[in-house]
């Protein structure tokens, strides 16, 4: 076991691999469990545990002495056994492990390594101590704890607006969670991008290499290999995303649309950053952190196709959206899409061990600039296109009402959850914010 050094901030050094252990790939096995009453068998795909009108309970039993290495060890994020009962059938002992990155793991960790959140992310890995075991097709789910997110909502209502708009992103509804008999409260119920998911989304067989956090701005290949999250044995070929990168390299405002319509899916990236734009998400692909001269975005997953040279960028992370206003442009920050008059990093705050972090303008990125500048127009037409469906108004509080009666009972009961008081009140800021995001959205058109 090992200590994994590396924070949210740090994907900005050239030697960090990143937060989460390797993804496997392999074909979408069948699901090995049926509920209890053979009545109701649903058909066995992952479809099963994302159903949108569900609210379901996971129950696991930890060995009390195995729960506590995990909670004196949290910062490892290796696995411990655990036995899975899903629906009144145990389903068998699978891999359980807390997760996440600076903001919602290290951040609940003191000096001493005692956890000083109540609720902590967790992973559950299903072929961890029996390589054939699957549930509902899956090898692995994530529960997030939605620590940062008051209105329970973000995770949800971000990732569904990104697959509503076409952009391959995960599924996410609510789950709870109980070990040892103990109520853990509500999670965000989200689906691992990995060789399942690409194999799932993308029509090439998604047996292509999956990058996590990794910009195509470097001209060597071990930023990429360090990234891999499939085909890591494989002697992957990351040979397309150093082209990719040199060609964005080497592109001009005359010829960066070309540049990217040989690479990516233009309606499909537009589609991608429209959703982006319109829910604030500060901490995505448009937030350069810099760090020693150093700067990088995340919360974001490549797809290389393994059949011709394209490229399609995955959403990951959606807790930091739905802000308004964005905090940082009270710092100075430049509008995303706007020509900075300075590159020079903006300092934002300290980070023990790390130093000053700062954010720099997004369009000094010739990416991001040739999206949102050089291709306005584009980007602007998939934004109209977005306000009049799934972003439109009343569709999304029709949506909002639908998903706090669900929740309602849950969050009441989730003693380590924001209470029903704190959630309502968000709620009431979250649909506000949107009004505002939308506001915003439409100024631009």
């Amino acid at each position: 076991m090992f200590l994994k050094p590396c924070l949210a901030f740090a994907v900005l050094l050239s030697a960090c691999s990143g937060g989460e252990t390797s993804e496997e790939g392999g074909a979408p096995d069948a699901g090995v469990l049926l509920p209890p009453d053979a009545s109701v068998v649903p058909e066995q795909t992952a479809a099963y545990v994302f159903d949108d009108a569900a609210l379901r309970t996971y129950e696991l039993t930890v060995n009390e002495t195995d729960l506590a290495w995990l909670n004196s060890n949290i910062l490892l994020e290796e696995y411990v056994p655990a036995t899975l009962r899903f629906e009144g059938q145990v389903i068998g002992e699978v891999g359980l492990r807390y997760k996440g990155s600076f903001g919602t793991l290290q951040s609940c960790v003191d000096a001493a390594g005692n956890k000083t959140c109540d609720k902590l992310s967790m992973k559950l890995k299903f072929s961890e101590f029996d390589k054939d075991l699957r549930f509902y097709g899956l090898k692995k789910i994530n529960f997030h704890s939605m620590n940062s997110d008051p209105s329970q909502l973000h995770d949800r209502l971000a990732y569904y607006l990104f697959r509503s708009m076409g952009v391959a992103a995960p599924r996410a509804v609510h789950a709870k969670l109980v070990i040892n008999g103990e109520n853990q409260g509500l999670f965000a119920l989200v689906e691992q991008v990995d060789g399942r998911f690409t194999k799932d989304r993308f029509a090439d067989g998604g047996d292509g290499n999956l990058y996590k956090e990794v910009w195509p701005v470097h001209q060597t290949a071990q930023p990429y290999l360090n990234a891999l999250k499939t085909n890591e044995d494989d002697n992957p070929d990351v040979g397309p995303m150093l082209r990719f990168a040199s060609d964005l390299a080497s592109a001009t405002d005359a010829t960066i649309e070309a540049v990217v319509a040989d690479w990516m899916d233009l309606d499909g990236i537009m589609s991608y950053l429209a959703v982006d734009r319109a829910i604030e998400n500060w901490d995505g692909i448009v937030g350069f952190w810099c760090v020693n001269g150093n700067c990088g975005n995340h919360n974001f997953l490549w797809y290389q196709g393994q059949t011709e040279d394209k490229v399609t960028l995955i959403p990951w992370d959606m807790d930091n959206t739905f802000d308004s206003p964005n905090v940082f442009l009270g710092l100075g920050q430049p509008v995303w899409n706007a020509d900075p008059v300075d590159c020079t990093p903006v300092d934002v705050f300290e980070i023990d061990g790390l130093g000053t972090v700062g954010r720099r303008g997004a369009s000094c990125d010739s990416l991001v600039r040739g999206l949102g500048v050089t291709m306005r127009d584009r980007y602007l037409a998939e934004v109209a296109r977005l306000l009049d469906g799934p972003f439109e108004a009343s569709h999304i509080a029709s949506l909002l009402d639908g998903w706090e009666a669900q929740l309602a009972d849950a969050v009441a009961d989730d003693a380590f959850g924001p209470g029903t008081v704190a959630w309502q009140s968000e709620l009431a800021t979250l649909r506000a914010s949107i009004a505002t995001l939308r506001g915003q959205m439409q100024a631009e058109l």
